[in-house]
């Protein structure tokens, strides 16, 4: 069984395959994911909480598609546990999509 990642423009690689796993990553819709949230952030009414928190999403965004995105997105929930209080209405919906991306 051959096992693949892509990221980018995603197409289909499979074609008549059975033994074949494939894992696709559309950035174009992480890149709408991280500046949506961003923008969420613009609520967040503590400015040194709020450009920490923004800084490390531009991390995230442009570390996608690499091994240090996992680095980048556990110091974004470091800051957002740090936080939560503050925080979880603005960052709450985005968990569940920056999670995947992390996996």
């Amino acid at each position: 069984i051959f096992h693949t990642h892509i990221s980018g423009s995603v197409q289909n690689v499979v074609t008549g395959s059975h033994s074949f796993n494939q894992h696709a990553t559309n950035n174009d819709t992480n890149a709408e994911l991280f500046s949506q949230l961003l923008e969420a952030l613009q609520s967040v009414d503590k400015p040194e909480i709020r450009m920490q928190l923004c800084s490390s999403v531009e991390g995230m965004r442009s570390s996608q598609g690499t091994q240090s995105f996992k680095e980048h997105y556990q110091h974004f929930m470091s800051l957002f546990s740090d936080h939560i209080t503050v925080l979880t209405p603005a960052i709450a919906p985005f968990l569940p999509a920056l999670a995947a991306i992390a996996q």
